[in-house]
């Protein structure tokens, strides 16, 4: 085997070399943190931790900073909370950060990890530990420092009193935690010494404990009202009901129909049959002043043996000309008799239970019973009037202006004034008048009742109701009724693009009669155009209000857009690159119709796409409404700098000759030197013209094996390009 040359071992180490890159490194190591504590109690007046950090060498670069990391209630980095950074540790291998809480912090399972920025690494999690930030350090009041009682197996409310807003709260009875209850308040049911505290985990709670209160069982005292459950009175008798306990200190609460009559220390109560309204269900509630409790009696139902009075006015209190009303009296009393008053004056004769009334004045009965509560009662007064005038009023509810749909007026009834005073007539007499609905002062046709129905816009208009009687006729005040618009106004345009070439565009509406007004608004603003149709050179956002009877219905908004050339888009940059060889498809968007050009403006694509393979510039034609946009492309070939590292100098056609791209081929400055396995030179030439090798026939294939070759490109006395050829036959 022929030794090599020194000086072709040198050129041949450096060539492999310069090929291949070898590199050394080591990694730092970041060991687990420390947290300087067991469990972290932290609050507005103490707040300063420390957790220990070591890690190991080779050193950090000299920008790096170690970061300390929280993680959530439950041990999860998935979204770390941030605690400290450290740029000045780099060269200090062990040290401490020093933390404080942030004010949300409340677990059992926190973790601490750190994070060093470069090289960019995180070390092992911390153990868990508990930590909580106080927001109350002072002990908590509950039952305003009182005992409590349990009144006859109800149950007591004990609550905190000066930190009740709270997340989470702890409650103990008689020292043992009760499971679940959070609240800052407790239900308690059963005796016992009770205390809470702040829900802060295992460590931070007890600063935060209350006063122990105690809560007792009291027993029922058994308290009943005695005697007979149902007791009737007459008139002017009385019944004292009577508690079974007489004890100056308990509390005596008398309840008349669930209402509270009187309180005092007294267990009796009179119930006076003289009272108006003494019938009604008594009760009484006992508290003992001393725990608080409540207890509740049994009921005695106190009844009347009197009777009740009414008097009825059927036809209403106003007298018509010529007409009279009846009066009739209403009562409970056995085989009773009457007597008649007018202005408080007895009526001679009248004795029966019903008076017919032809003149005004105020009417009552007196009322005399029988049997073993003989009594008597006067009925309410009923104020007979002849009235001065009539107030027609209408039901206008169900109005509102420029409504569409349907619209029922209605009689809403007729007042009687008579001096100062005002009575609603009675229906029996509102049958009595005779109605008519007018239009405009004119009485309408065949609108006789007391209600009219409206609708369409048409039916605009002042409506009034006359009511009549014995040839006079009230007329309600005048409703100015305006009934809205119930078509929906559309405009369109055909076209939405303006040319600024002076072209008019049209922008129409389906609403065009003459009975409407219409106003037209460019950009928000009216315009004077006046009719249903409106052309315009301007661009904006039009809409159009169709107005009648003073109400008025807004169109839809079209948008006429200014021609400007990013209407029109291509999925290319202007200038834009391919391999040679290779095609593009190019897509123009935006436009109604295309048509694509080469430079030579031959006609290549109808379509929004064109497929471009040759370089050179290429123009598209869009057509938006009736404006045309032009934009322009340039397809160049990109330049390659792959270089081949075979060849297969076989004859077939293919691959036969070491082709560069054109960065390197046929460029006058650039030099193109290849040297086989020894080192030894076998081509250099300026300007490669891609035709090596020119033969096969001088390689050799030593044992079989294809021959390698190196190469170098140079640009000046700059290589740009090195590496090597394997000849394959």
């Amino acid at each position: 085997m022929k030794a090599l040359q020194p000086q072709r071992i040198n050129f041949l180490l450096a060539f492999v070399l310069s090929l291949a890159g070898v590199a050394v490194c080591a990694a730092q190591t970041l060991n687990k943190p420390t947290p300087d504590f067991t469990y972290a109690c932290a609050s507005a007046s103490f707040n300063d931790f420390s957790i220990s950090f070591t890690w190991q060498s080779p050193a950090v670069a000299s920008d790096n900073q170690f970061i300390l990391e929280l993680s959530d209630a439950n041990g999860s980095f998935n979204n770390p909370t941030v605690l400290s950074t450290l740029s000045d540790k780099n060269t200090t291998y062990e040290f401490k950060f020093n933390i404080n809480w942030p004010e949300d912090t409340a677990g059992d399972s926190y973790k601490v990890r750190v994070r060093s920025t470069s090289p960019s690494l995180t070390s092992p999690e911390s153990d868990a530990f508990s930590a909580y930030y106080m927001s109350v350090t002072d002990a908590l009041v509950i039952n305003n420092y009182q005992e409590a009682s349990i009144c006859n197996g109800s149950a007591y409310v004990l609550s905190v009193d000066n930190y009740p807003e709270e997340a989470a709260y702890n409650w103990y009875k008689d020292m043992m935690l009760i499971p679940g209850e959070k609240e800052a308040f407790l239900e308690v049911t059963e005796p016992g010494i009770y205390f809470a505290e702040v829900d802060y985990g295992d460590y931070c709670s007890v600063n935060t404990a209350s006063n122990l209160v105690e809560v007792y069982a009291e027993n029922s005292l058994g308290i009943t009202l005695m005697g007979e459950p149902n007791i009737t009175l007459c008139q002017g008798e009385t019944y004292t009901l009577t508690a079974n306990i007489n004890d100056n200190t308990l509390l005596y609460k008398w309840y008349k129909d669930g209402q509270l009559v009187v309180q005092n220390n007294e267990n009796t109560f009179l119930v006076d049959g003289n009272t108006t309204g003494f019938e009604g269900e008594y009760y009484l509630v006992i508290e003992n002043t001393l725990t608080g409790c409540d207890e509740v009696s049994n009921t005695i139902s106190v009844g009347s043996n009197g009777f009740e009075t009414g008097l009825n006015t059927p036809n209403g209190n106003v007298l018509l000309p010529g007409q009279s009303i009846t009066l009739e009296t209403t009562t409970t009393a056995t085989n009773p008799t009457y007597e008649w008053y007018k202005d408080d004056v007895l009526m001679t004769g009248e004795t029966g239970s019903q008076l017919i009334v032809s003149t005004p004045g105020s009417y009552k009965a007196k009322v005399i019973g029988s049997g073993s509560c003989v009594t008597e009662k006067f009925t309410p007064e009923a104020q007979v009037v002849v009235p001065d005038t009539f107030v027609v009023y209408l039901n206008t509810s169900g109005y509102t202006e420029c409504m569409t749909g349907t619209l029922n007026l209605e009689l809403a009834g007729i007042d009687a004034v008579s001096g100062t005073e005002t009575f609603s007539l009675q229906e029996s007499v509102l049958a009595g008048f005779n109605y008519q609905w007018t239009l405009e002062g004119a009485a309408i046709a065949g609108e006789t009742n007391r209600t009219i129905t409206l609708s369409g816009i048409e039916a605009s208009g002042n409506y009034a109701l006359a009511a009549t009687i014995n040839g006079t006729a009230y007329t309600s005040s005048v409703l100015n009724v305006k009934m809205g618009i119930t078509e929906s106004p559309v405009i369109t345009a055909p076209v939405a693009v303006t040319c600024n070439d002076g072209t008019m565009l049209d922008i129409t509406s389906n609403m065009t009669a003459t009975t409407y007004t219409y106003t037209w608004y460019r950009n928000g603003v009216a315009m004077t155009e006046a009719s249903p149709n409106l052309q315009t050179t301007l661009p904006g956002t039009y809409r159009l209000e169709v107005g009648a009877n003073g109400c008025s219905v807004a169109s839809n908004e079209v948008t006429i857009s200014e021609i400007n050339q990013d209407m029109v888009q291509l999925d290319v940059p202007q200038t834009f690159s391919i391999p040679e060889g290779e095609t593009r498809v190019v897509t123009a968007t935006g436009g109604d119709s295309y048509i694509w050009y080469d430079a030579a403006m031959n006609e290549l694509s109808t379509a929004a796409s064109v497929e471009l393979s040759l370089e050179g510039q290429y123009m598209v034609r869009a057509v938006v409404g009736n404006c045309e946009i032009s934009k322009t492309v340039e397809l160049t070939y990109q330049l390659s700098y792959s270089v081949p590292n075979a060849v297969t100098p076989n004859g077939d056609g293919f691959n036969d000759l070491w082709i560069l791209p054109s960065a390197y081929a046929y460029q006058p400055d650039i030099q193109v030197t290849i040297y086989d396995e020894s080192g030894i030179q076998v081509f250099n030439v300026l300007e490669y013209q891609n035709n090596w090798p020119q033969s096969s026939d001088n390689m050799n294939y030593k044992g079989g094996r294809p021959p390698i070759y190196y190469y170098t490109i140079s640009k000046g006395k700059d290589i740009v390009k090195r590496g090597t050829i394997t000849v394959i036959k």
